[in-house]
């Protein structure tokens, strides 16, 4: 009896301590993922970011999660583009570097109401000293539209 309980505690530890994959994550809006950072902020109106999420794919690829705040309006999700560009060890990384690889035109996506953006970007550093998002307009870059969102000290 004694073997019984000792194996049906071992088999309910091993599967309690199952890592949880960034889905189930995104279900809960990202709460309690170590790997995310409270941003709530606004570019513009009705288009802002609650949460910042970073899932490490491979050494040179990262999963950018974009919590986006429920005021977000899809129709000014569509209508913009959503750029970004990175200081790593005081250096600049933009797209035009062909460092950073970012998807401008960013879609909208649904995960039990909670709002995301989710693109691949390829950084093959563990520390990024800023990472910026900002808005401009979607078929051509003329000039950044609303305020920039600052992120420092990023470890991935």
């Amino acid at each position: 009896m004694k073997k019984f309980i000792l194996g049906l505690l071992v088999f309910f530890f091993i599967f309690s301590c199952k890592k949880k994959n960034i889905d189930n994550y995104l279900e809960l809006g990202l709460e309690n993922y170590r790997m995310s950072r409270n941003i709530n902020q606004n570019f513009i109106d009705n288009y802002g970011i609650d949460k910042v999420a970073f899932y490490r794919i491979d050494n040179n690829s990262l999963k950018v999660v974009l919590k986006m705040s429920n005021e977000s309006n899809k129709q000014k999700i569509d209508s913009l583009s959503l750029g970004a560009y990175v200081y790593v060890d005081n250096k600049y990384i933009g797209v035009n570097d062909s460092k950073l690889d970012w998807n401008t035109k960013p879609v909208l996506r649904y995960s039990n109401n909670h709002k995301y953006i989710i693109d691949t970007i390829t950084i093959p550093n563990k520390t990024i000293d800023s990472l910026v998002f900002y808005l401009y307009d979607r078929d051509s870059y003329k000039r950044i539209i609303g305020t920039r969102i600052y992120l420092k000290n990023i470890k991935i």
